[in-house]
């Protein structure tokens, strides 16, 4: 059978277990989580999101992991190396609320940098990390065809796939 899921946010400042009653009310089955805390003035503590999603009836299809400062995975400084550890705790929670699936952009906004060595080991050392928890790996936003090309002629995994965004 088909399962109907939708993304968390969509559009109104409205708490999140409030906004999941309203998800499973419409028929959807499952959500699609934000996991970052930028918004948790309204969303509440994120780690809560699983529990209330489930008491709604509903499945958590994936995780959408933090993305404004992704541009440093490619670079050789501090603010990559931070935003590996990031990504690699978004990992952890998918495996600790068995949440399948992490989305994540390797890049951020028009004018991406240019892929690195650097950066490359960094999304292997992902992709073993989700190879080793048993989740899987989704990549989405790559704003050139050429940068899908690289990361998948350069890394082999079932864990690894491609998110594709239509909004």
């Amino acid at each position: 059978m088909k399962k109907l899921t939708i993304f968390s946010w969509f559009g109104f400042p409205i708490p999140m277990e409030e906004r999941f009653k309203l998800i499973k009310a419409t028929g959807f089955d499952g959500v699609l989580l934000w996991w970052s805390d930028e918004h948790a003035d309204v969303d509440g503590d994120k780690f809560h999101h699983p529990e209330w999603a489930g008491r709604n009836g509903l499945f958590i299809e994936n995780m959408h992991a933090p993305i404004f400062r992704n541009n440093y995975l490619w670079k050789d400084c501090l603010d990559g190396e931070a935003i590996e550890r990031i990504l690699h705790n978004c990992i952890d929670d998918c495996q600790r609320f068995e949440i399948p699936t992490v989305v994540v952009h390797l890049t951020y906004e028009v004018n991406p940098p240019s892929f690195t060595k650097t950066g490359l080991d960094r999304v292997k050392r992902l992709v073993e990390a989700v190879e080793r928890k048993n989740v899987n790996l989704a990549i989405e936003n790559l704003r050139q065809s050429d940068d899908l090309d690289f990361i998948f002629s350069n890394i082999q995994s079932d864990r690894l796939g491609f998110c594709y965004d239509s909004g």
